[in-house]
Formats: C-alpha cells, sequence, structure tokens
C-alpha cells in the first residue's frame, strides 16, 4: 500500500539533503523541488541578495490581486513585513461619505486591492481576529471602497472612527491566510546559531562571503 503522508519524506529527508560548509557556494534544489528545511551544525550568517542569487531565496505565491509574495523569510525579501499592499492616504473625509464602510485610498491603490481581503488600520478599521472588516467591494478606478465585517459581508460596516482628508492613515489589506504584518528581512547583522533548523521554501541558499560555517538542507516539492 501507498504512503499517503509525506511526513516522513520531509521530516528525515528521504527527497534529498545537500551538505554545505564555506562561502561563495550557492546550493539550488534539483528540478521541481525546493529547499524545506535547513539544519545549520555551526554558527552561520547567510549570503544576502547574493551575486549570483544565491542567498536565502524564498519560494513565491501569487495573491489575490496577482501580486508576487514571498511567504517565508529571506535574505531577498522581507516576508510577512506590510501585508499583501499598504496605503499610507487611506480617509473617509470624516465620515461624509454616504456609506457608513467607505474609505477613499491614493491612486496607487488600483488593482492591488481586491474584494474579499482583509482591512485593518488604526482609526477606521482596527484588528479584529474574530470577525474582521473586509473589503466588500472596490469603485471609482479603485480610488474608493467599501468595507464589511466578515460576519456579515453583504452589509457595509460602521468604521470604528472617523478620520479626515489630509489626516490619513495607514491601511494594510491581507489576502487572508497568506502574508501578515511586521516581518524583517534577514541581513548580515543575523546569525543562525548551531543546532536551529529552519522550514519554509526556498530556491537557493549560501553562507555569506567571507563568512564561516555549515548546515545541511533538505528538499522537498
Amino acid at each position: 500500500m501507498g504512503i499517503n503522508s509525506q511526513e516522513v519524506s520531509y521530516g528525515f529527508g528521504q527527497m534529498g539533503s545537500a551538505f554545505i560548509d564555506g562561502a561563495n557556494k550557492p546550493l539550488y534544489p534539483p528540478k521541481d523541488m525546493v529547499i524545506v528545511a535547513i539544519t545549520f551544525l555551526t554558527d552561520t550568517k547567510l549570503e544576502l541578495l547574493a551575486t549570483n542569487a544565491g542567498g536565502l531565496t524564498s519560494d513565491t505565491i501569487t495573491d489575490a490581486a496577482g501580486e508576487t509574495q514571498s511567504p517565508w523569510i529571506g535574505t531577498d525579501v522581507a516576508a510577512h513585513s506590510v501585508a499583501n499592499y499598504v496605503d499610507d492616504d487611506m480617509h473617509n473625509s470624516n465620515g461624509v461619505f454616504t456609506s457608513t464602510g467607505i474609505f477613499e485610498l491614493a491612486v496607487s491603490a488600483t488593482g492591488k486591492i481586491v474584494p474579499g481581503m482583509i482591512i485593518e488600520s488604526a482609526t477606521m478599521f482596527p484588528r479584529d481576529l474574530n470577525d474582521p472588516y473586509i473589503v466588500k467591494d472596490v469603485h471609482s478606478s479603485g480610488l474608493r471602497g467599501t468595507a464589511a465585517k466578515r460576519s456579515n459581508p453583504r452589509v457595509a460596516a460602521a468604521v470604528a472612527a472617523n478620520v479626515a482628508d489630509g489626516a490619513n492613515e495607514k491601511g494594510f489589506f491581507l489576502d487572508p491566510n497568506t502574508i501578515g504584518i511586521g516581518g524583517a528581512i534577514v541581513d548580515s547583522s543575523n546569525v543562525f546559531p548551531k543546532g536551529v533548523t529552519i522550514y519554509g521554501r526556498w530556491t537557493a541558499v549560501e553562507i555569506a562571503n567571507g563568512e564561516t560555517g555549515s548546515f545541511v538542507a533538505y528538499f522537498g516539492q
């Protein structure tokens, strides 16, 4: 009988592994595979966005708006840093819009916000883990939209507080279950200590130029 679970293959490296112990040796996984785990055998710094793309390079996904995102930590981009889209110029004209859930955005928002995204901001749409605000629709060439509570997405929800035009606040838009807020990029000051294993999906990894270190990388699909 075949194995239905991939737990053993991923957990113990049956799909392949590789050993690296020196700088200037970028590691790339086999065709149609990615690096799913890295165990550090000594304290190790990783290459930044490498000359030959050999840094800790995250695999990517495409979010609901068609944007390319990297959900796993890396030296190429900051994973889960500013949601799927962030807009610095969100307001509701201090409540003068006719619909209670309407928000207005900067021109740069066009095409990057789609219905179903979670919307969060400090004043108008504060974080609610149980019943978040979601984007109900986007209109006026993508510059204005309507928010609703997930519990009743057909009805615009009242904003928590009004924001005047000119006192604009930062709004975060999240494709559910894909990208979060607050993450940082792995940089030249970060050391992965001996014995630590990190998990994710990467297409390349390399020890930082001029540094020593060693690790075992495990492959998966």
